[in-house]
């Protein structure tokens, strides 16, 4: 195991702060246990910290790196987001698999006809079982790639690690083999084309070039021109609807990101970032919850929230299904079924 932090802390120190080892790892005096304490204390003083087994004493009870408020930070976060968020989702989930459950037998019952009777003379059968290999390819791949540790690579002043790189080379691969191997008919009566996946990829990269400056906006904030929006954030409920609104329309990981900031500047202004969070967490915990619970159940507010969204919408409608346009998703779902159970979610949890 100490092999591994080794390796850990040497790639962690040459990508952030190579001045710590400029002779290497295997220059540094003394043990495995000793290199590991002494490039902790220096990563310390780059904001860097790699916690892994028990902390050795010298380093826990340091009073400037707030080791002990960082782990309790850490501890409470995980606390918080896979447990008290279960309610909250517990309770949508339970109120939107009513509501589609009853459309679902309305509209049942204003079918006509009965559905077709299989005919005996069709046997089962699966073509293209092959493709079965090339999932196992791409899941492993996956999984190797958070497994392996296999060095890094500079390309164009990016680092990045040989096995993520290989990683997307055999996606890539497997794609291609796929195609390659399976027979073009199958795909045909599949009704297979690249149409919707093109659709979503124009889309988002569309957004994500032209959201950056919103980001930046909004980041600025009380310096910003939004700084409207980040000011009259105050209330748990006001970081719910504000965060969930705007995660309507633009990447939810920043936009939590920034009132997660707000609010660490507005409850802790000048507090260390590991104290305040440990701070934010331990007294004002729902604050947290309205964060993120409003960053990722409004996602579903529009077909941009999330990338699923728009590519479920062209897959039905290359299908043959007539689907809502734009607004009119906002105005006859959104807003009819969606808003209102959010209102409820704010009632319940965030007042």
């Amino acid at each position: 195991m100490t092999a591994r932090i080794e390796r850990i802390l040497e790639k962690l120190v040459m990508q952030h702060a190579p001045s710590v080892i400029p002779n290497g790892w295997g220059a540094l005096p003394g043990d495995s246990i000793s290199k590991v304490q002494h490039v902790a204390r220096e990563l310390a003083k780059y904001d860097l910290m790699v916690i892994a087994g028990i902390l050795p004493e010298d380093i826990a009870h340091l009073p400037d790196i707030h080791i002990p408020d960082w782990v309790r930070g850490y501890q409470q976060m995980y606390a918080l987001l896979s447990k008290s968020l279960f309610p909250s989702m517990a309770t949508i989930t339970v109120i939107l698999l009513t509501i589609f459950f009853v459309l679902d037998t309305i509209n049942h019952r204003k079918e006509a006809g009965s559905p077709p009777m299989p005919d005996p003379n069709v046997k089962f059968k699966i073509e293209g079982l092959h493709n079965l290999i090339f999932l196992v390819g791409v899941i492993g791949g996956v999984l190797a790639s958070g497994i392996l540790e296999l060095g890094e690579v500079t390309i164009a002043g990016v680092h990045r690690p040989f096995q993520d790189l290989g990683r997307d080379a055999l996606l890539v691969t497997m794609g291609i083999l796929s195609l390659r191997t399976t027979s073009r008919s199958i795909r045909e009566r599949n009704e297979f084309t690249w149409f919707p996946i093109q659709e979503v990829a124009y889309l988002f990269a569309g957004i994500f070039v032209t959201v950056i400056p919103v980001l930046l906006i909004l980041k600025a904030g009380s310096n910003g021109a939004l700084a409207f929006i980040i000011e009259a954030a105050q209330e748990p409920f006001h970081y719910f609807w504000i965060t969930g609104l705007l995660s309507s329309f633009l990447d939810n990981a920043p936009t939590y990101l920034v009132f997660f900031n707000t609010e660490l500047g507005a409850f802790y202004p000048g507090v260390e970032e590991a104290m305040a969070v440990a701070r934010l967490i331990e007294e004002h915990e729902i604050y947290l919850l309205a964060v993120s619970a409003g960053a990722v159940y409004m996602g579903a507010n529009t077909y941009i929230g999330n990338a699923p969204n728009f590519m479920v919408r062209s897959i039905a409608e290359e299908g043959g299904i007539n689907m809502p346009s734009f607004f009119g998703y906002i105005l006859k779902y959104s807003l009819v079924i969606l808003v209102p159970v959010f209102g409820l979610v704010t009632w319940i949890f965030f007042l």
